[in-house]
């Protein structure tokens, strides 16, 4: 809100502090004063208002609270405004069909009056708060409402067909010029005033032209009312209209207030304008229940704020402040104004103690402990990997914890534990919980497949859950990877997250003989799989799925799993980085036929048990089984990288290494070079 501080300083008794000064008052006390300039009009306040501090919407809200922690008297304006017209004199005819969405309604009439400009004092003041004098009606209205917080409005009277004015929901299909020049189109849920001819406002929101005040107007209705907040939000909303009173209503008025503001309008008009005020005046709803009052214990201001308030200084702020004070010993009864509907409880007694007091009263505990939270590495990690799978192209998942009996129940590859059951599970089947996030990204795989969206790459990082050794309960983080693809688009892939620690880890074939594989309730199967460890602790799978887990499924994926909490253990954040290599390096081609029972991690450690030098990478880059290679035979393709940190390497030195490797190779499995 924007407020003129000569206006506020208006309502204090005695001298007058500076705009700076009122700044610095209700800054301390509460609400916070984002800027204080100077304009043409004046100096200015633009002040941080709470939704739950209507009453802080006007100039006088204002000023009660500057008055109260100064200790100072508050002024307030004259508004009772004389009837000087007969009983009998024109008035207008009101109805409030829609009583539930206007808890009141009040209405004046004057008439007689000479409408023009507005005298240079109240001009300025209307400017200071950012607002645009019309014509001495509109600009009293407006006045009114900046300096109570009443949101009003005038009608010319003789522009109301019928000199009626009723309060009813819109009927479909109506329409309303709006005095911004928008055409309103208005249905059921909209709040209308409206004359025997149609819509004249949308109530709370904004009025329309065809009851416009102008300089020529001679006869006035002044309303003072209160509408429904949500009416008035939703339509402000609907119709993309956001007003002053509008701003007003959304977040409550004094329902009892509205009587008074009206007859400060009235006193105002008759004032500046002249004309005869109608000895009857409308007032529909009434003022309303007064606030029930508060049990206080002035020493639960000691318990809350540390330091003790001397009772006589808490009961003139609670009375600044407009609140009814009945004392007892321990136990005072509190009783709130009606304009301020955010005091219910002790403890929002004690909140207006301590914002009056000053929040510098509050004692200092220097002992109090800090800590530093840090975010936990397993979870960095976490975020790391997600990045990083993104990045290349995967889709993430997030899956049910849960999963159906079965092969899927069984699927275990880092808990080596047993699994848990719920005794009600939440669907029928589907009660055991998981040990391996390799069922349930094969789960989203089949959806994908059989909605033609092909085989996208997928992953998930989530818990899985166990029960381990004595009864405890076991919990890992697990990366899971699903591709359709090559072993070597995998293995870069697992290598990418390996890296994202400083980790490299060669495969070791995993354990196919029955009693393994019951033990393990492998999900992989054990004659294409492998397992990546550093010393003795198993950082990650990959391989083929067993059979039992692709039913459904058309291909046949690479699945590789890493356990987040064993690979942030054994590895490290720190980076090293070695220079460009000064010489070239050379690359050589094998192509070995095997058996298949032999695991390329014997081939791997015989490559690098023959004794060559400047070996500075081996890949497998292609696996095949078929009739050209026979029965229980496979071929493995592997690319062996020389390079020497010393000088450029020779073809023939390159041969002569690659020679001793290939003798190694047949020596240490009975591999045959395949094309020799």
């Amino acid at each position: 809100m924007r407020a003129a501080a000569e206006w506020i300083t208006s309502f204090l008794a005695g001298p007058k502090p500076s705009a700076a000064r009122l700044a610095a008052l209700l800054t301390d006390s509460g609400t916070e004063i984002e800027t204080c300039e100077k304009g043409a009009a004046g100096w200015f306040l633009e002040a941080a208002i709470t939704s739950n501090r209507p009453d802080e919407f006007s100039h006088l809200g204002l000023a009660r609270d500057v008055a109260a922690v100064l200790g100072r008297v508050l002024v307030l304006p004259p508004h009772e405004a004389q009837a000087t017209g007969p009983a009998t004199a024109t008035k207008v005819r009101v109805s409030v069909e829609d009583a539930a969405r206007t808890p009141r309604y009040t209405a004046r009439v004057i008439t007689g009056l000479s409408n023009g400009v507005s005298p240079e004092w109240m001009q300025r003041r209307l400017l200071a708060a950012g607002q645009r004098p019309i014509n001495a009606v509109v600009d009293i209205t407006n006045y009114v409402m900046l300096e109570c917080g009443q949101p009003l409005h005038a009608f010319d009277l003789a522009r109301l067909n019928g000199a009626a004015l009723c309060v009813r929901a819109a009927r479909p299909g109506e329409k309303l010029a709006a005095l911004n020049g928008k055409a309103l189109l208005l249905g059921a849920e909209d709040l209308v005033i409206a004359d025997a001819a149609g819509p004249q406002a949308l109530a709370g929101v904004m009025g329309g032209t065809g009851s416009e005040v102008t300089s020529n107007t001679t006869s006035i209705v002044i309303e003072a009312a209160v509408f429904d907040a949500r009416t008035v939000r939703s339509a402000a909303r609907r119709h993309q209209l956001r007003t002053e009173s509008g701003h007003r209503f959304e977040r409550g008025v004094d329902r009892s207030a509205c009587s008074r503001a009206g007859e400060r309008a009235a006193r105002l008009v008759l004032e500046l304008c002249g004309g005869t005020l109608c000895t009857e005046s409308v007032d529909c709803g009434g003022a309303g229940d007064s606030h029930s009052p508060i049990s206080f214990r002035p020493a639960a201001v000691r318990r809350v704020m540390g330091v003790a308030m001397p009772a006589r200084k808490m009961r003139a702020w609670f009375e600044a402040l407009g609140c009814t004070v009945a004392e007892a010993t321990d136990c005072w009864n509190v009783t709130a104004p009606r304009w301020r509907h955010d005091l219910h409880r002790e403890i929002d007694l004690v909140e207006e103690v301590v914002r009056l007091a000053g929040l510098a009263r509050i004692p200092e505990r220097l002992s109090m402990p800090l800590m530093v939270a840090t975010e936990p590495p397993v979870r960095l990690l976490r975020a790391e990997a997600q990045d990083l799978l993104a990045g290349l192209g995967c889709h993430e998942c997030v899956t049910p914890d849960f999963v159906r009996e079965g092969a899927e129940a069984a699927a275990d590859l880092h808990l080596q534990a047993i699994a848990l059951v719920a005794l009600v599970p939440v669907r029928s089947g589907e009660g055991v919980l998981r040990r391996s996030l390799l069922p349930s990204l094969l789960k989203v795989a089949r959806l994908n497949q059989d909605q033609g969206n092909g085989t996208p790459a997928l992953f998930e990082v989530g818990p899985v859950n166990a029960l381990g050794a004595a009864n405890a309960p076991v919990r890992r983080q697990l990366l899971g990877v699903l591709l359709a693809g090559e072993w070597r688009t995998a293995r870069a892939v697992l290598d990418a997250v390996l890296a994202l620690r400083g980790v490299s880890a060669s495969p070791e074939a995993l354990d196919a003989s029955p009693e393994a594989m019951e033990a393990a309730c492998s999900a992989l199967d054990a004659a294409s799989s492998a397992r990546f460890c550093k010393g003795e602790q198993v950082l990650a799978f990959l391989g083929t799925p067993v059979a039992a887990l692709l039913q459904g499924l058309r291909h046949k994926p690479l699945y590789l799993e890493v356990d987040l909490e064993a690979l942030e253990a054994a590895g490290t954040t720190q980076r090293r980085f070695a220079g460009l290599p000064r010489y070239p390096a050379m690359v050589r081609d094998l192509a070995l036929k095997v058996a298949d029972a032999v695991p390329y991690s014997a081939v791997e450690k015989a490559v690098h048990g023959a004794g060559a030098a400047d070996i500075e990478a081996l890949d497998l880059f292609d696996l095949y089984r078929g009739a050209s290679i026979g029965a229980g035979m496979k071929s493995l393709n592997i690319r062996i990288t020389f390079r020497s940190a010393s000088g450029t390497l020779t073809a023939t030195e390159v041969d002569q290494r690659l020679q001793r490797i290939v003798v190694h190779i047949a020596a240490a499995t009975a591999a045959e070079v395949r094309g020799a």
